[in-house]
């Protein structure tokens, strides 16, 4: 009987169900449902990193891992629309021109080497503002180093395997240089 009971009050097998007002997003009736079910986890995550984390300011450049994913993407367009400089950072020619297609100003393909180098090129040496990491790894540890003096760093995943280890003196260093 509990486990009946517990069905009926949280089950989600339904065409409709309650929610409160509160806890609740209207979606614009021209957005399609498979585009509303991603809405707030992408937007929300984005949001957080570079509104509320990194407090990314116009003029600054943010460099986005994943760019092509559903949280990059969104990381992509936010960006922009905070008035931010974009360098979108996938694997792939074809997922870097959909980058430019929602954005980006400069993609860099990961899968031609190191980052490092290509970013401090479109950055004329300086390094970027802000980095948006939903991948960790080794790819992380290159946007780090790719970051400009007082550089922020919006953690938000881990979709390589592994979370980006933190080089201390380095971080130290990159404040007082």
């Amino acid at each position: 009987m509990a486990i009946a009971a517990s069905i009926k009050r949280w089950g989600a097998l339904a065409e409709y169900c309650l929610a409160d007002e509160k806890n609740s997003l209207r979606i614009p009736a021209s957005m399609p449902d498979t585009e509303a079910v991603g809405f707030m986890v992408v937007y929300k995550t984005a949001y957080a990193a570079l509104a509320i984390r990194t407090s990314i300011q116009p003029g600054e450049t943010l460099l986005v891992l994943g760019a092509a994913g559903s949280t990059g993407g969104a990381t992509v367009l936010l960006g922009k629309a905070l008035g931010a400089r974009i360098i979108a950072v996938a694997g792939s020619a074809e997922r870097l021109a959909f980058c430019r297609e929602i954005g980006a100003d400069h993609g860099v393909n990961h899968k031609d080497g190191a980052i490092t180098e290509r970013v401090k090129e479109l950055t004329d040496g300086r390094g970027v503002n802000v980095v948006f990491d939903p991948v960790g790894g080794e790819l992380a540890r290159q946007a780090m180093q790719s970051m400009a003096r007082h550089g922020r760093f919006g953690f938000a995943g881990n979709a390589s395997g592994e979370w980006v280890l933190i080089n201390v003196l380095d971080a130290l260093l990159r404040i007082i240089r």
